[in-house]
């Protein structure tokens, strides 16, 4: 028969990293002291699934109780820093994500007109082929989009929303393959060193905050916290 005083119990911090096995004893102060509240994820030595710590019965009407100094104040789940940091984050690189992308669509623009003039082609044909400037004419639409889709998802995470997450990690899987196929894309059509080298450095940097996107936003703790 499971005995409540002898079983044992991991909680999960807003850092990710698990805390335990400890007592209900050492809980229940961990709760008096105001390091836990109902909120809190919780599960019970040999269990896979987190829960809230106010669900377990043995917790239940201690846990919703506040600390002494903070009756006037609700408890709220509190919510992992990574999701406000990415947030502002996506943001940010959203609204610069717009800026080059306009000034990238009247380059191009640009560049295409001037192909067309005997006076200017031959310049042009010499800093990019024609073939890679069709490549880059193409992929600006789905830039365009994916900095839409970073700059809303930064909304979302900021007023903790759902969808917020969900676009932030659709966004992540996307902008690798996006970079990958820039980089494919670069390599087989130019021979200009310089934009060999522009091309790779933007797609290292895509690269790297899309995978920190799906590490930091796919932490069990911000998964639960954002279930609700």
């Amino acid at each position: 028969m499971n005995n409540t005083s002898q079983t044992m119990y991991e909680v999960l911090g807003l850092d990710g990293k698990q805390y335990g096995p400890k007592t209900a004893e050492i809980i229940r102060d961990w709760i008096e002291s105001g390091r836990l509240n109902d909120q809190s994820l919780i599960r019970c030595m040999g269990d896979t699934e987190w829960i809230a710590l106010g669900k377990l019965p043995e917790f239940e009407g201690v846990a919703s109780v506040p600390p002494v100094n903070e009756q006037s104040k609700p408890l709220s789940p509190a919510y992992p820093v990574s999701i406000k940091v990415f947030g502002i984050l996506n943001v940010i690189f959203g609204a610069i994500g717009f800026c080059g992308s306009g000034a990238g669509a009247i380059s191009l623009i640009f560049l295409g007109w001037a192909s067309q003039h005997p006076e200017l082609g031959n310049e042009v044909r010499q800093q990019m082929s024609e073939s890679h400037l069709l490549f880059v004419q193409i992929m600006i639409f789905p830039a365009f989009v994916l900095t839409v889709l970073l700059f809303i998802s930064g909304i979302g995470l900021l007023r903790n929303k759902k969808w917020g997450h969900k676009s932030s990690i659709t966004y992540g899987i996307l902008a690798i393959f996006q970079a990958i196929i820039n980089a494919i894309g670069t390599t087989f059509l130019t021979n200009n060193a310089q934009q060999i080298i522009t091309a790779y450095a933007g797609g290292m940097f895509n690269l790297a905050f899309a995978t920190c996107i799906l590490y930091f936003l796919t932490r069990p703790n911000v998964i639960e916290v954002l279930k609700n």
